[in-house]
């Protein structure tokens, strides 16, 4: 099987609120239903409280290149962080996973580059990624991390990145 993405929306049957997200290993409903009801912080907190009763709904499988866009625009539409309904606190964008503060091995980082290289995204899907990033605040830690990343770049690199 190709490469695709699962997006999914979890409803909790007791309180009607609800949870969007993606994973890479369910691929049916009776699947998702049987094994896996999504791994949002604010999410697995709801189940805590008022049980694991949910309904799995498959909204749509998406090969890598596609999931960006149908995430964020879902998650845009159904404004998912502020909405009353929604227990993300996030806006899901289909690529990231794992909790708040998860690290990638480097290998895992190689892959994700690796398949990134080269992929043209549209003008839609690059101002959405871009709209999902408004008024996040870096820590200075963060700041200090690509600070120090500019100063190892080639001219090659530079010139690379003048160019977009």
């Amino acid at each position: 099987m190709e490469n695709k993405v699962t997006l999914y929306i979890a409803t909790h049957n007791t309180t009607g609120l609800k949870y969007f997200g993606k994973t890479r290993r369910y691929f049916t409903e009776k699947d998702l239903q049987k094994y896996y009801h999504g791994s949002g912080k604010l999410w697995k907190e709801h189940l805590t409280e008022f049980g694991d009763n949910v309904t799995m709904e498959i909204y749509g499988m998406f090969p890598e290149e596609d999931v960006v866009n149908k995430a964020l625009t879902f998650s845009l539409v159904n404004d998912i962080v502020e909405s009353d309904i929604w227990k993300n606190d996030k806006v899901e964008n289909g690529l990231d996973g794992g909790s708040m503060g998860f690290i990638h091995s480097q290998e895992t980082k190689d892959k994700i580059s690796f398949i990134n290289k080269g992929k043209i995204r549209t003008k839609e899907t690059l101002k959405l990624m871009s709209e999902v990033q408004l008024g996040k605040k870096l820590s200075k830690e963060t700041k200090n991390k690509m600070s120090k990343a500019k100063l190892k770049m080639t001219d090659e690199t530079k010139n690379k990145l003048s160019e977009v």
